[in-house]
C-alpha cells in the first residue's frame, strides 16, 4: 500500500492470518554485500547504511544497482531514514524495490505518524509497499509505543510492521520489551492480519520464540557481521542463520 488516506484512516478491514514459515531479512549496505548473498537463500535483502543510524538510507545509486541484479530470488527492501527526511528519499526509490520504511523517531503522536506515512506513501511507486516501524526503545527515540504503532497500522490498512531498536548501543528488542509484552504484540499483529518483522540485536537463541510467536520475518545485521553492525557481512554467518531459520520453521510447521 503506497497511498494512505489522510482524512479517514480506516481504509480496510482485515482478518487474522494463518501460521506461516518465518523468513529471514538481512540488512546490507553495498552492492558488494548484495553480490555475496544473492544465492544464499535470504528472503529479503534490506538496503541501509548503518553509519547513518538505525534506519539510515543508502545512497540511491546503490538502490538502483541492487534492484537490477538478476540473480536474486528474494525481494528488496530499503530504509529511508528518519521522519520527514525520508519523504524526499521516497521519491527516489526505483522499480524493483518491494518494501520501504521510515523511522518514527521524534514523532510522538499517532496523528503526526499517520501524516508522515501518508506523505512517504504518496511519494513511493505503487509497487513499493510502505512498512510501518515502531521502536522497542520508543522513549529514547521520542516516538510512540509499538502497540500504538500497531493499532495505527491496523486502522490505516498497512500490511507489514517492523519492530526494531533505535539505540543500537543499548538493549535489543527482546530485552527492551520483555518476552511477555513482545508475545502479546505478536499475537495482536497476527489477529489483525499484519505481517510482523522483528529486528534489533537478535541472536540465534531468540529464534525459538520468534517461531513460536508466529513472526513473519526476523531481521539481522550485527549478528551476521564481523565485530559489529558497521563491520563487513560474513556470508558464513548468514548461511547459518538461513539454515537455522529454515530448520526451525519447518519443525514448527510440522508440530
Amino acid at each position: 500500500m503506497s497511498q494512505i488516506p489522510s482524512e479517514n484512516f480506516i481504509s480496510a478491514k482485515k482478518t487474522g492470518v494463518g501460521q506461516k514459515a518465518t523468513g529471514l531479512l538481512v540488512s546490507i549496505r553495498s552492492v558488494r554485500e548484495a553480490m555475496q548473498l544473492v544465492g544464499v537463500g535470504v528472503d529479503v535483502l534490506d538496503l541501509k547504511e548503518p553509519e547513518r543510524g538505525p534506519l539510515g538510507a543508502c545512497d540511491p545509486q546503490i538502490w538502483n544497482s541492487c534492484a537490477s541484479l538478476p540473480s536474486f530470488n528474494g525481494v528488496w527492501s530499503v530504509a529511508l531514514g528518519e521522519s520527514v527526511g525520508a519523504i524526499e528519499r521516497a521519491s527516489q526509490v526505483p522499480q524493483g524495490i518491494r518494501y520501504a520504511k521510515v523511522g518514527p523517531s521524534g514523532v510522538d503522536n499517532t496523528r503526526n505518524l499517520a501524516d508522515l506515512w501518508n506523505r512517504v506513501g504518496r511519494a513511493l511507486l505503487p509497487a513499493t509497499e510502505l512498512v510501518g516501524v515502531g521502536y522497542a526503545d520508543y522513549v529514547k527515540a521520542g516516538s510512540i509505543e509499538p502497540e500504538q504503532v500497531l493499532e495505527l497500522a491496523t486502522q490505516i490498512g498497512l500490511s507489514t510492521l517492523l519492530i526494531d531498536t533505535y539505540d543500537k548501543a543499548s538493549l535489543g528488542t527482546v530485552e527492551e520489551l520483555g518476552s511477555e509484552r513482545l508475545e502479546r504484540l505478536c499475537g495482536s499483529a497476527r489477529l489483525a492480519g499484519i505481517s510482523l518483522v522483528i529486528a534489533g540485536k537478535l541472536q540465534l537463541q531468540d529464534l525459538h520464540f520468534m517461531m513460536r510467536w508466529g513472526v513473519s520475518r526476523v531481521g539481522v545485521r550485527g549478528a551476521v557481521c564481523h565485530q559489529s553492525r558497521t563491520g563487513d557481512i560474513d556470508p558464513a554467518l548468514v548461511e547459518e542463520w538461513v539454515r537455522q531459520v529454515g530448520n526451525r520453521s519447518n519443525a514448527n510447521i510440522g508440530d
